[in-house]
């Protein structure tokens, strides 16, 4: 496990150097501080072919011709498909909730049911970027658009079947 950032320093003594003839040799010191891999949240890159539009009863409309994916994230919703919904249940992802959502297509007339809304009960914006809290499995949302993940999330969902795409923080927002 990466260690924590400003979790410790490491303050040792380092025999031979010498600071000076004021100072005895055997009390110099030096100090490393050990950070986190990554600084930032990542980008889950989700491309949707589709869009959607919540109704009034609740149920997301389809706005578009084309498929409906495994995960559909627009303005202020991210519905994911149950198979997806139970593995973010095994990883015992924090500060999320589900509720169950259906995506309807007017042309045909289908209802798909096996979808359930993310709720993520963590929310920043560009101006918070230096006081994001990285702690723990957590999704963040980004002005109610983008879904980012911890770095410890980011891992736990590698080594999952979800062949999730990554980006390095902020490296894709100009």
């Amino acid at each position: 496990m990466a260690p924590k950032y400003n979790q410790y320093i490491n303050d040792r003594p380092r025999k031979g150097l010498w600071a000076g003839p004021s100072l005895l040799r055997s009390s110099a010191h030096y100090v490393s501080v050990m950070f986190k891999e990554s600084m930032y949240p990542f980008h889950l890159e989700i491309c949707n072919k589709t869009d959607l539009y919540q109704l009034n009863d609740g149920r997301y409309q389809l706005t578009t011709d084309g498929p409906v994916d495994p995960i559909m994230i627009g303005h202020n919703y991210i519905l994911l498909q149950n198979k997806i919904v139970d593995v973010l249940q095994e990883l015992e992802v924090e500060r999320v909730s589900f509720e169950p959502a259906t995506i309807w297509n007017r042309k045909t007339d289908t209802e798909y049911t096996d979808y359930q809304k993310l709720s993520v009960h963590r929310h920043f914006s560009s101006a918070d970027l230096n006081d994001i809290d990285l702690d723990g499995k957590q999704f963040l949302v980004m002005d109610l658009d983008y879904l980012f993940v911890t770095p410890e999330l980011k891992k736990a969902l590698e080594t999952t079947k979800l062949n999730l795409k990554f980006g390095e923080g902020f490296s894709k927002f100009g």
